[in-house]
């Protein structure tokens, strides 16, 4: 990152102040390290190149805020790292505490890193990452009866509220890639207010394979589930046509549907 301002920006749209315990996934040489330890605040630093994180390990060794696993993110259980360290930050103040997540990760491990931490509200309660605005815009603003409507929308919508903030142009970055970035806010929801499915692993399981036919209509799409009159009567009953297609359906209809198909 050749602009520092976009450190400063990522740390100023999550909130990062004194205290407060920060995710951050490929540091590499610790521009935006330095921005949140500046912020007051102490690092997990997940960092897959064993050059990077012996560097930026030795950059910040003095503060005593950094703590940096040489681990691949997609194969790291954050969790089991992340709360030994939370305990530690909420035992020393008066209120509990969620740590936030503040990246800018590598563009081809977008999906993973939100399949991976937005389902973590019980850990985190913000992820700030800098994505490849393409893909930015696809898990922020996709429409209903678009071709970019998909089951990422459903499950970061199930998980997060999901916000754009700033366009980064690709002239930041050295080397310089060929797209522009963005910077997205996923404000992470407490399990209490996730939509009332009876299990989200047979939620997901349904609508992935709405999405699988997506130009079929789901009476037909999720047959292996029940029959297609039983199907086009839940429909019907939730307000939607019989013969209604997956990218017809906002997440509130889904869970509608969920519950009435889907026998746990």
């Amino acid at each position: 990152m050749l602009n520092s301002t976009i450190n400063e920006e990522l740390a100023r749209v999550g909130n990062v102040e004194e205290g407060d315990l920060v995710l951050e996934i490929g540091p590499g040489t610790g521009s935006l390290t330095n921005v949140l330890i500046d912020a007051g605040a102490t690092i997990l630093a997940i960092e897959k190149d064993p050059h990077m994180a012996a560097l930026v390990r030795e950059r910040f060794s003095s503060t005593g805020r950094l703590k940096v696993l040489q681990e691949d993110f997609v194969r790291c259980h954050i969790r089991s790292h992340m709360l030994p360290l939370l305990e530690s930050v909420t035992s020393s103040n008066a209120k509990p505490r969620y740590a936030k997540v503040v990246s800018n990760i590598p563009f081809n491990i977008s999906k993973d890193v939100v399949k991976q931490l937005l389902p973590m509200g019980d850990v985190f309660s913000e992820v700030v990452l800098l994505l490849q605005e393409e893909t930015a815009l696809r898990l922020v603003e996709a429409s209903l009866r678009t071709s970019e409507y998909r089951p990422i929308n459903i499950f970061v919508n199930f998980y997060s509220e999901p916000e754009y903030k700033m366009k980064v142009t690709r002239s930041n970055f050295f080397p310089q890639p060929n797209v522009d970035a963005a910077v997205v806010t996923f404000k992470l929801k407490p399990t209490a207010d996730y939509p009332p499915v009876s299990c989200t692993r047979s939620f997901f399981s349904m609508v992935n394979s709405a999405f699988n036919g997506k130009r079929k209509m789901l009476r037909k799409s999720l047959q292996h589930i029940c029959a297609s009159p039983e199907i086009e009567k839940a429909l019907e009953n939730i307000g939607c046509a019989p013969t209604s297609r997956p990218e017809e359906l906002t997440l509130d209809d889904f869970v509608k549907l969920h519950n009435l198909l889907v026998k746990v």
